[in-house]
């Protein structure tokens, strides 16, 4: 069973790498094929654009996209001659910038002249730096530069003099690329796998709920995963599967049932207010603290007589009703960290489609559940192992300290929410300090846990507890200013000194002739916070940020800051036509979009591009 259901988590994660490839793929071949050292021939480059996409011409698009641009890397044996040659273009008005653009969908071939030096024997190999900016009727991706590969053979011979100088006509054409203008009711990543046909679409959203498992969100959620399937006593191979299946089916079901209906009801918007509301988060911070005080001995949470007799007597209801309620509290908790894919398919249905956003949401939440599956099928095989020993004992004590870890952070996104200040990232680094010492100590037998025995300490824990007792020394350091990293996703964010109001932006922009850098965020989003710590503190980015007016937008407080912060999503929604966070919008003095970066940039230099390539002073070098 364990190898069929890997070998489909194998299967499903190489074909969502190819629903989830770029929206353009380039390639490059060499005409004539008899071509001769010291005659000309032509490079055509050809770009193949998947539906709902298009690139822009080799016209310069003043405030905005970016153009496409072809050049030769240095080095190679040929030398281009003239301006690369371009089929007719469409021509129509950009959805994100409001300008007027050409730009190819489908398909496009363009022409390079060139002419090969003299003497060349044996295979030729040169490089296209190829840089192109990619969009749909949604948003505008950053643009990205892909070097492409030419390669030739020259035939023996000397140079035919009528064959010297450079092609320097148009390349033919795929007769079945489209002419027309963009349909500006097509849709962004969503509506082109969609337009691939029903199995394309729910492969590329399975791909979505692989990607989303890489969040901070879901990381607190496998500690207690372990420990609540760790704790149940499965009675056969049968009922483990079951209570696995159940768990799932929970998972499944929030993500499912919840997020179509929390669309319908409240938008878009609606999982991400729920995932962000300081009760809900005081309820999960709650339910963590009593977890870890019944691993670590506290008090046993024990199931009610009746409940265990109606077990006894063969109640599925009351069989499945943990895991299944595990399930819904895994799903609510990740809500704030599910990517864009959740985000397109609920404002799709927000629009009034339902049948693709529920096979989709399915197909997302079935990729969000499965390792899940496997780790709450992992104890129930696991407790039934002979000789246990000591050992699980420790696994569950050192993992309730780190559920109050988790338990920290729910409380400090309650804190955000209401904009009280009471947790700071000093004093959140602090607390972790402490708990990663005490769980140090606990491994390495010196703080004593009431009804866990000391036992043998073997090089294994006396590793992890030692270990525990750096982190803790590595968080204290950090809560006097130094950065952690990545870890600094997790933490409450410092003052900012950016403009936090939208039209205070576009006043100062205008008074200073600049572009406006929109950093669409939230109190609790950890991925912005990931990149606010990890990406904005890199001095190229410093250093490109400083051309901009900068404006901080959050979208999920309440209280005294509810209604600026609902204007916030508002605006978020009608530039981006999306809710996710974090989301980077480069604006005009305005407030017109003139490029979109959408989430965290595992590549920071992508980010970097993005930033320096839609400025102004870029923009005019094209």
């Amino acid at each position: 069973m364990l190898r069929r259901v890997l070998l489909l988590f194998v299967v499903m994660l190489a074909l969502s790498h190819r629903a989830l490839a770029g929206p353009v793929t380039w390639k490059a071949t060499v005409a004539p094929v008899d071509l001769r050292a010291g005659e000309g021939g032509q490079i055509v480059l050809r770009a193949t654009i998947q539906p709902g996409w298009h690139i822009y011409s080799l016209s310069e698009i003043k405030d905005g996209p970016k153009p496409t641009q072809i050049e030769l890397v240095d080095g190679s044996p040929l030398t281009l001659a003239g301006d690369p040659a371009q089929p007719p273009v469409a021509t129509a008005k950009d959805a994100i910038t409001g300008k007027l653009c050409e730009r190819y969908e489908h398909s496009v071939s363009f022409g390079l002249g060139f002419a090969l030096a003299e003497g060349i024997i044996g295979p030729v190999k040169a490089t296209l730096k190829v840089t192109y900016q990619a969009g749909s009727a949604t948003r505008n991706d950053a643009p990205t530069t892909e070097l492409v590969p030419v390669e030739l053979t020259p035939v023996a011979g000397p140079a035919r003099e009528d064959r010297r100088d450079a092609i320097g006509t148009l390349p033919t054409q795929d007769s079945t690329r489209p002419t027309d203008p963009i349909d500006p009711a097509q849709q962004g990543s969503v509506a082109e796998a969609r337009s691939k046909g029903l199995f394309v679409f729910m492969v590329y959203c399975f791909g979505g709920g692989l990607l989303s498992l890489l969040t901070p969100c879901v990381f607190p959620m496998i500690p207690l995963t372990v420990n609540f399937f760790t704790k149940r006593q499965a009675t056969s191979r049968r009922a483990g599967i079951r209570d696995a299946s159940a768990y799932c089916i929970g998972i499944i079901g929030t993500f499912t049932g919840v997020g179509l209906f929390m669309t319908a009801v409240f938008g878009a918007s609606g999982l991400q207010k729920l995932a962000t509301d300081p009760y809900l988060n005081i309820g999960f911070a709650v339910l963590f603290v009593a977890l870890a005080a019944n691993l670590l001995g506290f008090f046993e949470i024990a199931v009610p007589q009746a409940l265990q007799q109606r077990a006894q007597t063969g109640s599925r209801k009351s069989g499945i009703a943990g895991p299944i309620f595990m399930g819904v509290a895994s799903t609510i908790s990740s809500f704030t960290c599910t990517g864009a894919i959740v985000g397109s398919l609920l404002a799709t249905a927000a629009t009034g489609d339902r049948l693709y956003p529920l096979l989709g949401m399915l197909s997302f939440s079935t990729a969000f559940a499965l390792p899940f599956f496997l780790l709450a099928l992992f104890p129930q095989y696991l407790s039934r192992l002979p000789r246990s020993g000591a050992w699980m004992v420790s696994v569950k004590g050192y993992m309730g300290f780190i559920e109050l870890a988790a338990a920290l952070k729910f409380l400090s996104n309650a804190d955000l929410v209401w904009a009280t200040g009471l947790i700071s990232r000093g004093l959140f680094l602090v607390v972790w300090a402490v708990i990663a010492g005490a769980a140090g100590l606990y491994l390495l037998g010196v703080l004593p846990v009431k009804g866990h025995h000391r036992g043998a300490i073997g090089p294994l824990r006396k590793f992890v507890g030692v270990a525990s007792l750096a982190v803790a020394l590595w968080f204290a350091v950090g809560s006097r200013g130094h950065s952690l990293g990545s870890v600094e996703a997790f933490l409450p964010p410092e003052p900012s000194h950016w403009i936090e109001s939208f039209e205070k932006a576009k006043a100062e922009a205008k008074r200073t002739n600049r572009q406006i850098f929109i950093n669409f965020t939230g109190v609790t989003c950890t991925n912005c916070r990931f990149m606010e710590k990890t990406v904005f503190t890199r001095q190229d980015v410093k250093d490109s940020l400083k051309q901009y007016v900068l404006v901080e937008l959050y979208t999920d407080r309440t209280g005294a800051h509810r209604a600026n912060d609902e204007r916030n999503q508002k605006l978020e929604e009608e530039l981006t036509k999306t809710v996710t966070l974090p989301v980077y919008v480069i604006a005009t003095p305005d407030g017109k979009p003139v490029s979109i970066f959408p989430g965290s940039a595992p590549d920071p230099a992508s980010f970097v591009a993005f930033l320096s390539q839609s400025h102004p002073r870029a923009l005019s070098q094209r």
